[in-house]
């Protein structure tokens, strides 16, 4: 495995363990009641979500654009990322507000 891929990997599952915690703690919060999976399927199921998609869209970027040295800043992240997470907001809203 290249240098790359090992850091991007790192950062992949660094940060898809804390998107799991988060995950868990929305479950803990909401607690879902509407559903076949009932509440001890989504505390199984959220986080493991949550880990594999966040997870493997960090390690994506990571892989993409490296960071430089021991930095933990992405280069290009202007150009790229922040536009990304940009329409990842607007498309949530935009599901918020259809949803209606």
């Amino acid at each position: 495995m290249s240098i790359r891929a090992h850091r991007a990997l790192q950062f992949g599952i660094r940060y898809g363990i804390g998107f799991a915690v988060l995950g868990a703690f929305h479950v803990l919060i909401r607690r879902p009641t509407a559903s076949g999976l009932g509440w001890a399927g989504f505390l199984l199921l959220v986080p493991a979500a949550s880990f594999v998609v966040l997870g493997g869209m960090v390690f994506a970027l990571a892989y993409a654009f490296p960071p430089p040295g021991d930095e933990l800043t992405f280069p290009n992240a202007g150009r790229v990322i922040w536009p990304l997470v940009g329409l990842l907001v607007l498309g949530t809203i935009a599901l918020v507000i259809f949803k209606r």
